[in-house]
């Protein structure tokens, strides 16, 4: 079945997901000329729409837009490569930011639903605050010991031992290396190439 599609959204499918025309052609297990006539004409088969929906992680009604839409991070990104801001956030990312911002909301919900009480410390510092009384407010409420990497018997991991008193405080950490739970989706650094993007 053959499908007309802005070619404006299947560029910005390969491009959000940082593949280049060769790579995604690739990762497709097609020609670079079919890509190309894609992005130019439109013209796609349903089979290939759905492959590249899944390749590039984009929900596959996003494809049938007029016009790519707009996304933005839901939190202030400060990220940036040679001091230059990062134009747009990587699949990976959108999705990981997401995930974290589900898990937060339930891990509130649970929190309240148990009696837990607004933490004192959220909120207690302004952008004004010194960054030495701001270190010190923070060590005081999760309770570090400047001399705490010192006395560590050998063998302790000493991000573990901050992370639990971190969570003693209260505070959800949440760590990983891949997007969710797909082990075939590893969270890479920003300046790492996917599918040869330049």
């Amino acid at each position: 079945m053959q499908l007309i599609l802005q070619p404006s959204c299947l560029q910005w499918a390969r491009e959000r997901a940082g593949f280049s025309i060769n790579g995604l052609a690739q990762k497709l297990g097609i020609k670079e000329d079919k890509v190309v006539a894609w992005e130019q004409s439109g013209e796609i088969t349903w089979s290939l729409a759905e492959r590249l929906a899944h390749i590039t992680h984009t929900p596959l009604g996003y494809l049938f837009l007029p016009d790519p839409p707009a996304e933005q991070l839901p939190i202030t990104d400060f990220r940036t490569v040679e001091t230059q801001a990062i134009s747009h956030p990587s699949t990976d990312l959108s999705d990981t930011i997401n995930d974290a911002l589900r898990r937060q909301d339930w891990y509130r919900d649970y929190i309240l639903s148990n009696g837990g009480e607004p933490l004192a410390f959220v909120g207690s510092l302004i952008i004004s605050t010194d960054t030495i009384e701001a270190a010190k407010r923070i060590r005081d409420v999760v309770g570090w010991n400047a001399t705490l990497w010192k006395e560590l018997p050998s063998g302790d991991n000493p991000l573990s031992l901050h992370i639990g008193a971190v969570e003693e405080a209260g505070v959800l950490v949440m760590r990983s290396g891949i997007v969710g739970n797909n082990t075939r989706r590893p969270l890479k650094g920003i300046n790492s190439e996917k599918g040869g993007m330049a």
